[in-house]
């Protein structure tokens, strides 16, 4: 039966159009096909005036604000990275009139001064961007900082110290709990430095001699109330629940007026960190604002041994953008999207299981690493405890490394890459684990099932893994590319070993994504 659509439910659909909406957006909306939008497209030539509409800031801006609103998807994502980018050339060619800004917040004697003066010194070997950040004096600070800059142990933890020394209590919030301890151990590794005493210390906190207690964090908005002092959130954008977390704890600096420093690589656009570094709606204007990436870093000062191409070449170009050049994320290619990674990574790294789990092993001798993930199950669902990986170890140490994980656990079954080299050595696991341990020749159509299989479990939040970058910049990795003789999922340098995780995840985890309904199971082969 033919759908009839009036005047007015056509207009509207053009404003979506405009608006920003896709094709197939819209045409969920109106319950039609995508074919019966791009006709209408096509027809009232809506490209063109959406090229029209796009022209100024003002009006990306409205776009920009629409979109962050309500639940983030794929599309909306895509969108918002495309619409800031295109933001950001208009503002660079058509420098506008800046708006009268009131002075930033300051914190009056936050710091101590005289050891500061010694953390400036040439002989103490900060850079200059971290000599920056230490020496500002502004009550609230925002930062978009490339990865391994040295921006934790050379500002934040310093930071937090020279506060601690004029007697402010410092909370320190990152990614995970693991990650915030990482930060407290710079702390006391620059007391040790300086010779500065502490009065207390564990591995959640130190106590600054005559000063303030520094103390390290859970990102859990339910235990970390009520503690007074200055908040530090390093990498807020990976995060989970971080409106909440924000409301948590930024009230700790109501009565002592205490600062706020939020600091992170880039992650998906239209959360809360996004907000905060574009200054969405007006709003988060009284942060001081820092941006670093890996050039200006360099620029100033920081080595990198085997310089930048040889860096470069051990992500795809997406992943290096937001990673090192300070760019939202764009889900394109990827088969596991950045905004699908981060609703399921939602648990801590662990060695300790007393359950039963699946491992994968992805095995590599020169160029490709060697890697082994395992996986615990528990109630039809799976999370990853940890994943390792290995560049260069002999065929020997492989071994050992997986005669430790049956020592460990207990395996249900341990699924291997029997494929060129790994033959040998799969075999011999095998033979010594007869009926848990199984091999796998990695063919292109393996490859897709495994892959398939996984996106599966992910989709469905099957599968749980830990929140940390470095995983999760390897499980995005695969993409998806259509080639002449079907599809194929693969990384862009996966002749650098980038993709190991992702195989070594995907072979433990094979066959466990199922559909079931309508009295049916089937399973993802």
């Amino acid at each position: 039966m033919t759908k009839f659509f009036n005047q007015e439910q056509k207009e509207q659909a053009r404003l979506d159009y405009l608006a920003g909406n896709s094709c197939k957006e819209i045409a969920n909306q109106l319950g039609c096909t995508t074919r019966t939008i791009n006709y209408w497209a096509a027809k009232g030539n809506w490209k063109k005036q959406l090229k029209k509409t796009q022209k100024t800031a003002v009006q990306l801006e409205a776009q920009l604000s629409r979109l962050s609103e309500g639940e983030m998807t794929e599309s909306k994502s895509r969108q918002i990275v495309m619409l800031s980018k295109a933001l950001t050339q208009i503002k660079r060619t058509v420098p506008a009139q800046k708006p009268f800004q009131s002075p930033k917040p300051i914190a009056k004697n936050a710091i101590s001064q005289d050891v500061l003066n010694q953390m400036l010194l040439p002989e103490y070997g900060l850079y200059p961007y971290q000599k920056t950040f230490l020496q500002s004096n502004a009550r609230f600070i925002k930062v978009l900082k490339a990865r391994q800059i040295g921006y934790s142990y050379g500002c934040l933890a310093p930071k937090a110290l020279l506060r601690a020394l004029a007697g402010r209590n410092q909370l320190i919030i990152s990614a995970s709990e693991y990650q915030s301890k990482i930060v407290l151990n710079y702390v006391k590794h620059h007391m040790e430095k300086l010779s500065l005493e502490a009065n207390e210390t564990s591995n959640r906190s130190v106590t600054v001699h005559g000063g303030g207690t520094i103390t390290a964090l859970p990102t859990n908005f339910r235990t970390i109330q009520g503690n007074p002092g200055d908040v530090i959130l390093d990498e807020f954008a990976w995060y989970h629940q971080q409106k909440r977390i924000w409301e948590a704890i930024v009230p700790s600096i109501t009565q002592i007026g205490g600062t706020v420093t939020v600091c992170s690589t880039p992650f998906v656009p239209g959360n809360l960190f996004w907000q905060i570094i574009t200054e969405h709606k007006g709003k988060f204007s009284q942060f001081e604002s820092y941006k670093i990436t890996i050039h200006d870093a360099i620029e100033q000062g920081m080595p990198l041994p085997g310089g930048i191409e040889e860096l470069r070449s051990l992500f795809d170009s997406d992943s290096w953008a937001m990673l090192y050049e300070c760019q939202w994320a764009e889900d394109g290619s990827a088969l596991l999207s950045w905004d699908l990674l981060h609703q399921i990574a939602t648990t801590v790294e662990t060695r300790f299981w007393e359950g039963s789990i699946y491992s994968g092993v992805d095995v590599g001798r020169t160029n490709d690493k060697f890697a082994i993930a395992n996986v615990g199950t528990l109630n039809k669902k799976y999370q990853l405890l940890h994943l390792e990986l290995f560049k260069n170890i002999s065929f020997a140490e492989q071994r050992q490394h997986i005669e430790e994980v049956f020592k460990r656990y207990f395996v249900r079954r341990m699924t291997i890459d029997r494929t060129g080299l790994g033959m040998q050595l799969a075999e011999e696991v095998m033979n010594s684990h007869p009926g848990i341990a199984v091999g796998r020749h990695f063919s292109r159509g393996f490859k897709e099932k495994v892959a398939l299989n996984l996106l599966k479990l992910c989709e469905d939040k099957r599968l749980a893994i830990y929140n940390d970058p470095a995983l999760l910049t390897q499980l995005h990795a695969v993409k998806k590319r259509a080639t002449a003789t079907g599809i194929t999922y693969d990384a862009e340098h996966d002749e650098t070993g980038h993709a190991d995780g992702f195989w070594a995840l995907a072979l433990a985890v094979e066959g466990l994504g199922r559909i079931e309904g309508g009295g049916v199971v089937v399973e993802i082969w």
